[in-house]
């Protein structure tokens, strides 16, 4: 397990939300094509095919499907003019393949999760200005959270993520990986987790048992009776945040539960 010193991963969220996810345990799944920034999960294909990429692609699936050199060589033919360059209809054909894997890959699922309950900006810009509330889960060995395979930490890079032919037709998930796990050194003060499921815009289980509820500074009083109650009946810790005296930065006290 990546970061095994990290054991709680947090959602920054509205009250109302996190009362839901209490009550339910569901937490949402947005289409990753739904992200407010227009650089997240879009896909910016190379529009040049090189010959070679083709015929190293179609060598590498043809293989796996078990055709000998005589067939893969009849395609290859078909596929490549005189001159060494692709027919316009393998092209068309390619760039067809490259648009439904951008089609798929924006309807995946994707949860954005945070190292950091508590973040300054994070609360501003996603705990309604400190009206909300921040859910911690929990991340062990043998839970979602704990699964290399299924949640990851983000790379935050000034190099956009590009994508080639030959990527996409090798089917190792490398490429949608690249994608949904990279994004600009300006949202590094994230400290982002995602994790992914095959289809977004539907509610799912939480990833990990809910194991701190952290409310913001301004959540109003009826708000917090809510939570002292739905916590107390599932026996969450329930904190609140507070001002480091003299300190542009937060802490947590605890909330009885009554």
């Amino acid at each position: 397990m990546t970061r095994s010193d990290l054991t709680i991963l947090y959602k920054y969220m509205p009250a109302c939300r996190a009362l839901d996810l209490i009550r339910t345990e569901k937490i949402f799944f947005p289409y990753a094509s739904q992200f407010n920034d227009p650089f997240d999960c879009a896909i910016r294909f190379e529009p040049e095919i090189a010959p070679e990429e083709f015929v190293e692609a179609t060598y590498r699936t043809s293989r796996k499907d078990g055709q000998n050199w005589l067939s893969i060589k009849t395609i290859l033919d078909k596929c490549i003019k005189a001159d060494g360059t692709l027919t316009n209809e393998k092209r068309d054909a390619i760039l067809s393949t490259a648009n439904d894997f951008k089609e798929s890959n924006a309807r995946l699922g994707v949860l954005s999760l945070s190292e950091d309950p508590l973040s300054v900006l994070m609360w501003a810009h996603y705990g309604k200005q400190h009206l909300g509330a921040c859910v911690g889960f929990e991340r062990k060995q043998d839970n979602t959270l704990g699964d290399d395979e299924i949640t990851h930490p983000v790379e935050y890079s000034d190099v956009y993520p590009e994508a080639r032919f030959a990527e996409i037709t090798k089917g190792d998930g490398r490429l949608s990986r690249k994608v949904l796990y990279t994004k600009a050194h300006d949202w590094s003060y994230e400290r982002e987790w995602r994790l992914t499921c095959d289809e977004g815009d539907q509610l799912k289980d939480v990833p990990g048992r809910v194991v701190r509820v952290i409310l913001g500074l301004k959540m109003n009083p009826e708000n917090i009776s809510k939570f002292k109650e739905e916590c107390q009946a599932k026996g969450i810790p329930l904190l609140q945040c507070a001002i480091v005296p003299g300190k542009f930065r937060l802490t947590t006290q605890e909330l009885p539960h009554q």
